[in-house]
């Protein structure tokens, strides 16, 4: 007999929420009248649908990320606002998503960042696409942490920036552990902690601003090293005190699907709030955005 399979959408990943919602401030920020309503009617299917009259609400979930844009409105939407799928099609949404990339796919997405791509790839020493040998000679990931550090700034006024040195970092994170570097390892997320913290305490800072550091923040929890002293630096980081954190039950005559997605909503902000602590930790022990790494 056929195994049975779960139908229904493909469980959507908080991260694509923070790659929606960045997609979102890249277009409205080349777009001349930015709200959802005009961008509801530019954008429209048709024009029976421009011309409906109705409430907008698909840009207004893409302002929140709670649904993401089919590839299609990316592409016709950077027609008329050029350069604004960027955010979109960025290194780092690959990067930060789970699991391990292998060293082929790391190669192909760091080689993609503006700013840092060169001190993570030597792309001139790569003879094929199957070049095992791409990292740059004398590789030290510290020089990437100063340059990330040095180079820092707001997230508003360099958005495009602000999501390199995050790829960055990233790419450092894998290629931690897939050539087991914990020290490495465990100081990309440091920096990764203390971008968040730059990012959340910016004048003007968007929702989504600070929110991937956090999720990334929380999966680092579960990181188990072999290094007794990097194990004892992170079980620091686990007993934060998290017991703020309550998922919302929803009583009455709410159906099973609304409180379904509730929890799920909940579950997002619970993590996003559980990061943030964590980061807030981080700069304690460790310091701020500036403050040079040490343990």
């Amino acid at each position: 007999m056929a195994a049975l399979t779960k139908r229904g959408r493909p469980k959507r990943s908080p991260i694509e929420e923070v790659r929606t919602a960045a997609w979102f401030d890249a277009v409205l920020d080349k777009a001349v009248t930015p709200t959802t309503a005009e961008l509801e009617r530019k954008f429209a299917a048709n024009a029976a649908e421009a011309g409906s009259g109705k409430r907008p609400s698909r840009w207004a979930k893409y302002r929140y990320g709670t649904t993401s844009p089919p590839d299609e409105l990316v592409l016709r939407v950077d027609r008329s606002y050029l350069g604004s799928k960027w955010a979109y099609n960025h290194p780092l949404w690959q990067l930060a998503a789970p699991g391990l990339l292998s060293p082929t796919e790391l190669r192909d997405q760091v080689s993609r960042i503006s700013d840092y791509g060169p001190l993570l790839c030597n792309v001139r020493a790569v003879r094929s696409d199957s070049s095992p040998f791409w990292l740059p000679a004398r590789f030290d990931y510290r020089q990437v942490l100063l340059r990330i550090e040095s180079t820092s700034s707001s997230p508003v006024r360099h958005p495009s920036s602000y999501l390199d040195r995050l790829a960055a970092l990233c790419g450092l994170i894998h290629d931690a552990a897939i050539r087991q570097q914990q020290d490495q390892h465990f100081d990309a997320h440091v920096a990764l902690a203390r971008q968040g913290g730059m990012a959340q305490k910016s004048p003007g800072a968007k929702l989504w601003h600070g929110k991937l550091e956090a999720l990334l923040m929380v999966r680092w929890l579960d990181t188990e090293y072999q290094d007794a002293d990097l194990r004892r630096r992170i079980e620091r980081y686990r007993k934060v005190d998290f017991s703020a954190i309550h998922t919302t039950r929803l009583r009455g005559t709410t159906s099973s699907v609304q409180a379904k997605r509730a929890a799920k909503t909940e579950m997002t902000r619970g993590n996003v709030q559980r990061g943030r602590w964590v980061i807030e930790a981080v700069e304690k022990t460790l310091g701020a955005l500036g403050d040079p790494v040490s343990r």
